[in-house]
C-alpha cells in the first residue's frame, strides 16, 4: 500500500490536487556532468604528463590503471548524481509541498500549506543561464523547511506556492465568517 493512500484518507488531505511535480533541472545537471568529464580528462592528461604510472614502478604489473582509476571515480560520481536527480521530485498540491526522493530507501518530507511561514527563491547568475534556481519553503516549526534545489523557473514555482497559501488563507477566513 502506498503511504500516500493513508495520507489521502486524512480529512485535511481529501480532495487534494497536484499543481506541479518536477525533477531538478536537467540542463544544470548536464553542465555538472560536462565539468566532471572535463576534470577527468585533465586528470588523465596530468597523470600522463607527470608520469605518475612510472613513479609507481614499485607496484607490480601494468600501471595504466593508475590513470584510469580517477576516470572511474568520476564516472561513479556522475552515475550517483544522475540517479539522485531522476529519483527526486518536488511536488506542490492544493494542500501541501513535498519532496520525494530515494533510490533504494524512498523518503518523503512535506509541509502542509497551512503551516508554511514564508517562501523565497534564489537564482544566481549561472542559475539564470539555465532558468534554474532554489526555492526554500519554511514552516512555523523551527528548523523545518523544504528546499527545492535546482528547480526550473524558481520564481514561477515560488509564486505558485504562495498562491496556494493565499487560497488556503482565504478559505479559512471565509469559513470563520460563516
Amino acid at each position: 500500500m502506498n503511504p500516500n493512500d493513508e495520507l489521502m484518507k486524512m480529512p485535511e488531505f481529501r480532495g487534494e490536487k497536484e499543481i506541479f511535480k518536477v525533477n531538478p533541472e536537467k540542463k544544470k545537471f548536464m553542465s555538472i556532468v560536462f565539468g566532471l568529464i572535463l576534470l577527468g580528462v585533465v586528470i588523465f592528461i596530468l597523470f600522463d604528463i607527470l608520469n605518475i604510472p612510472e613513479a609507481l614502478e614499485f607496484l607490480p604489473g601494468d600501471k595504466i590503471w593508475v590513470s584510469i582509476v580517477p576516470l572511474l571515480v568520476i564516472l561513479l560520481v556522475i552515475v550517483v548524481i544522475y540517479l539522485d536527480n531522476i529519483n527526486k521530485f518536488y511536488v506542490l498540491t492544493t494542500k501541501r509541498v513535498e519532496i520525494e526522493q530515494g533510490i533504494i530507501l524512498k523518503t518523503e518530507k512535506s509541509i502542509a500549506n497551512s503551516h508554511i511561514q514564508f517562501v523565497r527563491y534564489k537564482q544566481g547568475y549561472i542559475d539564470s543561464l539555465f532558468n534554474a534556481g532554489d526555492v526554500t519553503i519554511n514552516s512555523a516549526s523551527e528548523g523545518n523547511f523544504i528546499l527545492f534545489k535546482s528547480i526550473e523557473s524558481p520564481k514561477l514555482r515560488a509564486n505558485q506556492i504562495q498562491e496556494q497559501i493565499r487560497i488556503y488563507k482565504t478559505r479559512v477566513r471565509s469559513n470563520q465568517n460563516l
